[in-house]
Parts: structure tokens; sequence; C-alpha cells
């Protein structure tokens, strides 16, 4: 899960969830100390437990610091997608926060995070994999890409999250509130979050042929993005 305000200069900690409460890529690792909130469920999902957690004892308070040093009032409107993941009772959290759930079946039409953050954020993701990839595989006596993909571990993949979180602009976090408060975003005439996507992924390309996987095509790193949505 990420999230950010409309004004885009707040970046709410990526939520991390995995299977297994201490994995052995994080053993000996103080869970506090990463990029993201690390929690976890049975299968790897959201739940609504985890997201009542993440709500009262994270992101509340990062959005209560946030307005604290910008001298703003408390008071909050998260505006989140309809799932039996992100429960009713979740607004009973704060007095001055206020939830509002999408209608279903509205979310690719509405959500802001939907109209280019999360498709930046996976371009951004995967192009940092790769470079990872040809750096690691790069001259003499290094890993062949099989070591690197078995070496690949959850602490690395943390680590290329928070980086590839850092890597979306302002810009594109402002810019996606349009259809929801199109009076309030600044009209960037010269950028639109679904170009910059698309140069993203026009570099996965070439890093892709670079590192000797011959054929992939615009349409084959698409498919990649579609394959890790859920």
């Amino acid at each position: 899960m990420v999230g950010a305000n409309a004004s885009g200069d707040l970046k709410l900690k990526p939520l991390m969830i995995h299977r297994h409460a201490n994995p052995r890529a994080l053993r000996g690792i103080v869970k506090s100390s990463l990029g993201v909130y690390y929690r976890y469920s049975k299968r790897g999902w959201m739940t609504a437990q985890v997201c009542l957690d993440i709500f009262s004892n994270a992101y509340v308070n990062d959005i209560k610091k946030y307005l604290n040093e910008k001298n703003l009032a408390f008071k909050v409107l998260v505006i989140m997608d309809s799932a039996p993941s992100h429960p009713p009772m979740i607004a009973e959290l704060d007095p001055n926060v206020h939830f509002v759930f999408l209608p279903a079946r509205t979310t690719s039409l509405l959500q802001p995070l939907d109209q280019g953050v999360i498709g930046a954020f996976k371009a951004y993701y995967l192009r940092r994999t790769f470079k990872m990839l040809i750096d690691a595989t790069d001259g003499e006596n290094c890993e062949t890409v099989m070591e690197f993909w078995k070496n690949y571990n959850l602490r690395m993949a943390i680590n290329n999250i928070v980086e590839a979180w850092n890597d979306v602009s302002k810009r594109c976090l402002h810019r996606v509130w349009r259809k929801l408060i199109p009076d309030l975003i600044c009209d960037f005439k010269d950028f639109e979050p679904s170009a910059q996507i698309c140069e993203i992924t026009e570099s996965c390309v070439q890093l892709a042929n670079r590192l000797g996987f011959e054929g992939v095509e615009y349409q084959d790193i698409e498919d990649i993005f579609e394959l890790s949505t859920g």
C-alpha cells in the first residue's frame, strides 16, 4: 500500500505485507529501520486487521506530524477503495479523520493513485531491478542471471520499493487528483503521468534487451505490471 496527499509533499511510507512475521532475509534487522512499514498476514494479503493497525498505529500519526509541521489543523480526509480489507469501522479511529470509500468499480476511474502513481511506481521498481541485475552480471566472475534471481531476496526488494517510491515525483502525485478535485490542481501542461510511464517503460525494454532478453517489447513490460497487480 502507498498513499500521498493532493499537494504531493506528503508521501506515506509504503506498507509491505508478507506471509511471515520474521522471514529469513529480515532476521536480525530491526523492522522499524526499514523504509517501509512491515506487517504480515497468513496469505500476505491486506486484511481488515492489518488495515486498522497501519492507520491507527502509523499513518494517522504520520499525517498528524506533517500537519503540525505545516501549522495546519488536524482535519484529514482519507479516500480509499471499497474493499473487504478496508473495514467501515476504520471511520471510528479518530474524530478528526474522515474516511470516504469510493463506489465499487470506480477505482480505475476516480482513485488518484490509479491515474498514474501506481503505474509509475511499478515502472520505477522494475527499472531499478533491471539495473541491479545488469550491475550484478556485468564483467568477469560475476553472477549469472539465474544466480541473481536466486539470490534476490525480500530485503533487496524492499530497498527497491523504497527507492522506486522516492522516484515518484511531487508533480505526479499532485496531477493525478485532477479527476476528483480539478479546480484545485495546477495544470501542468508539460507533464502527464501516462507519458512519464511510457518513457520509463521504454527504458525497461532497453534494459531487458541489454540483459539478453531478446524480443522483449513494450507490451511485455506492461504485462509484467499487470501480473504484479493485487
